[in-house]
């Protein structure tokens, strides 16, 4: 019988912990998508997909060096995953915003 009674704590402990984590997960997600409302903030994420090669293949002879690049891959695509969940509608804007920046730097100089 006290072997049911700690099945029924577990339980219930592990639907806590669930239920912490789903909104912890929600959370989250609406702070994403409120730091994705500034403009700033896209670029600044654009930026920082762009500078960790998430346009390029990792591919390398060296394999330090490609380990290195898969890794930072990985990162990137955890933000892309994190944007397509909580506000799909801001990934398409934020990279136009950010070539259209991009492009505009390049007007002025050549050198993007």
């Amino acid at each position: 019988m006290a072997h049911d009674l700690d099945r029924t704590e577990q339980d219930r402990k592990a639907r806590l912990i669930t239920q912490a984590q789903q909104k912890f997960d929600g959370e989250m997600r609406q702070k994403l998508k409120a730091m994705l409302d500034n403009p700033d903030n896209r670029l600044i994420v654009s930026r920082f997909l762009e500078d960790i090669g998430m346009g390029k293949s990792p591919f390398s002879p060296n394999a330090m060096t490609q380990s290195r690049d898969i890794g930072k891959q990985e990162a990137g695509q955890w933000w892309i995953d994190s944007i397509r969940a909580a506000c799909p509608e801001k990934e398409l804007p934020m990279r136009r915003e950010y070539q259209k920046a991009m492009q505009s730097l390049q007007d002025l100089d050549g050198t993007y």
